[in-house]
């Protein structure tokens, strides 16, 4: 059945010692156990599923799975293309990176899934899409404080506490909850670069901040900026604005002027 946004679902029995090599989806996937446990691997080591919990893959993110046990499953494939609606859209808001949450096995409409018929009539269809509509909003409910969004948010707020002090990514992980590897690919999917280049943009920023808007030297602003020697400042500086800090600087008061 398709009935965008959702392109098909499953209740799925996997015999023990299954297994799914690392892959990938272009649309958004949900996967609940009911029964037995499966374990999932997105790059951060496997992850039991057991009933309870639900895996949450936004598209683009590789996995791999194993089933070492067997179990019984409920499995949701979203479409490729966005719904007017914005049920895709909310999803991919809040979940940016794979994850695991705790969603009760009863918020999977299982009576609607089996019973559907291949060519189901107009009042079975607004049913089926109303179950999957109220099982979908479960999992949104069901966004954990850690998923991305605000992840990337504490990430922020971090490291612009620590903008004149150099960091190392470990400590900022364990900071905000996670591992250097998920630290690494969160800020990436949210900033478009790693840790550190986000926190030397962030320290420019306000080192562009001070030699505009304060009476400093440039080696002053250097050093409140965290950095050894000017030259290192210069160097980073360029690299980052295009301009050397005096000519930053000048071309910065003659917009003013």
């Amino acid at each position: 059945m398709v009935i965008p946004p959702y392109a098909d679902h499953n209740l799925y029995i996997w015999a023990a010692g299954r297994s799914m090599d690392w892959h990938r989806h272009a649309f958004f996937q949900i996967i609940q156990v009911l029964d037995g446990m499966l374990e999932v691997d997105w790059g951060e080591g496997w992850q039991p599923l057991v009933p309870g919990r639900a895996h949450v893959l936004p598209p683009g993110h590789r996995h791999r799975l194993r089933s070492v046990r067997g179990h019984r499953q409920f499995g949701l494939n979203c479409t490729e293309r966005r719904d007017e609606r914005g049920m895709i859209a909310a999803l991919c808001s809040a979940f940016r990176a794979p994850t695991v949450v705790a969603l009760p096995s009863e918020a999977v409409p299982v009576l609607y899934v089996t019973g559907v018929q291949s060519e189901p009539g107009p009042l079975a269809t607004l049913r089926w899409q109303t179950a999957i509509d109220g099982y979908v909003l479960a999992v949104l409910t069901a966004a954990p404080e850690h998923s991305t969004g605000s992840v990337a948010r504490r990430l922020l707020d971090h490291l612009l506490q620590q903008v004149d002090r150099p960091i190392m990514v470990e400590s900022v992980g364990r900071a905000i909850g996670l591992g250097r590897a998920a630290t690494q690919r969160m800020c990436q999917e949210a900033y478009g670069c790693g840790v550190a280049h986000l926190h030397e943009r962030l320290r420019l920023d306000r080192a562009a901040r001070r030699l505009a808007q304060e009476n400093m030297s440039i080696t002053a602003v250097a050093e409140a900026s965290g950095y050894d020697d000017i030259f290192q400042f210069s160097r980073a500086f360029r690299r980052v604005k295009g301009h050397s800090p005096s000519v930053w600087r000048r071309r910065q008061a003659e917009r003013v002027g």
